[in-house]
């Protein structure tokens, strides 16, 4: 598990949350505040609705629910879609209330930005032409953003034609950027993503970001009770610094608790696989001495050979049954103490032997003749276990 596809998840998420934070938030403060004095303080339309479409495509397609996620898509795209065509109908770019959500109606470049997100989500888990265009629409509404700025010293672009007002939507510009920057992260996750993040994390993005954009709506409505030029600086950019710095720090927590706890698994395994490690070698020492004592002991012949069928150990019985020290045969090949009329066959069945040692539960045995120190043969049983 890479520790960059657990940060993109950690963002997508985060997205998510804020997403729903900030629509569920400014619903309830809409509902709530005084009709009269409703527009003074925050001119909703669909884009909340919207939104909540898009934070739950998001979600359902960081979790590989790819049908769900193109579902809300699909209510995304078919609400902005509405709100173009009632726009279209009416001749106007925002005019009326929605039949949707009883809202206003969103302006049409925003429905057709917001389409486009849509359409981003639905695509997100295709084949790589549709993972491409995923990225390629996040590219071009973070490009979008940045025209939107530019257009106060570039008088020659319509901002109408981009549909923002800087003056007016910086919180729905930094929105959109962080959508655009997930969708460019969506399609890179791996197949296998459910068990990126565990709950804990979650939990602290529930909670943390609802908490932040709370933060932000509260100091908001001040800067809106606020009439003094004085602390008019200090009460419009406060709110936004504190929604950054807020959002900055959940981020930093999701991704510190759950990398943390990333390495205590790891090492957990880790020193599970460590354990495994030293009993498999104390079992093989075990094995190594017994086998040595068995030797040491053994009134056979009892031998081991390399590939190249080279003595690498030899039992001390060699020396009375061959006449031949061990640490004389030692290096020395097999064949150099066969019968000359033994050595081909000798060398066929070996290798066939060892081809086959893989085979479970088999023991192969070879009989042959070795001549001893005078010259006598004698015969010999070669076995080799798997």
């Amino acid at each position: 598990m890479k520790n960059r596809y657990v940060v993109a998840q950690i963002y997508i998420h985060l997205v998510a949350f804020t997403l729903v934070a900030f629509s569920v938030i400014g619903l309830i403060g809409f509902l709530l505040i005084d009709p009269s004095s409703r527009l003074k303080v925050e001119y909703l339309s669909d884009a909340p609705l919207a939104a909540l479409l898009i934070a739950a495509g998001l979600l359902g397609a960081a979790h590989n629910r790819h049908r769900l996620s193109v579902v809300f898509a699909g209510l995304l795209i078919a609400l902005c879609l509405y709100n173009i065509g009632h726009n279209l109908i009416s001749s106007s770019m925002e005019s009326g209330i929605s039949w949707v959500s009883g809202l206003h109606l969103m302006r049409s470049p925003l429905a057709v930005l917001l389409t486009l997100i849509g359409l981003a989500i639905a695509f997100a888990h295709r084949v790589t032409a549709g993972r491409w265009f995923t990225q390629c629409c996040g590219a071009l509404l973070i490009l979008l953003i940045v025209l939107s700025h530019v257009t106060p010293w570039w008088q020659e672009l319509s901002i109408e034609q981009i549909g923002f007002r800087p003056e007016l939507n910086y919180i729905a510009h930094l929105l959109i950027v962080f959508t655009s920057v997930a969708l460019i992260l969506l399609p890179r996750l791996p197949a296998n993503r459910t068990l990126l993040l565990d709950r804990l994390t979650l939990l602290a993005g529930a909670i943390g970001a609802p908490i932040t954009v709370l933060t932000w709506y509260l100091l908001s409505q001040q800067h809106f009770a606020n009439q003094d030029p004085a602390d008019s600086f200090a009460v419009e950019y406060l709110p936004n610094l504190i929604l950054g710095l807020g959002l900055i720090f959940t981020f930093l927590i999701m991704t510190s608790q759950r990398l943390a706890r990333l390495a205590i698994k790891h090492a957990q395994h880790l020193n599970v696989s460590n354990l495994a490690l030293q009993a498999s070698l104390r079992e093989h020492a075990s094995l190594q001495a017994l086998n040595l004592r068995i030797m040491e002991f053994s009134e056979d012949i009892l031998c081991s050979l390399d590939e190249h069928s080279r003595f690498t150990q030899l039992s001390p019985s060699t020396a009375s049954v061959l006449g031949y020290r061990p640490d004389e045969m030692i290096g020395q090949s097999l064949f150099d103490y066969l019968l000359p009329e033994d050595r081909p066959l000798t060398q066929i069945t070996l290798q066939a032997m060892m081809g086959s040692c893989r085979d479970k539960g088999k023991i192969h045995s070879l009989l042959f003749y070795l001549h001893d120190l005078f010259g006598f043969s004698k015969m010999w049983t070669f076995s080799l276990p798997n």
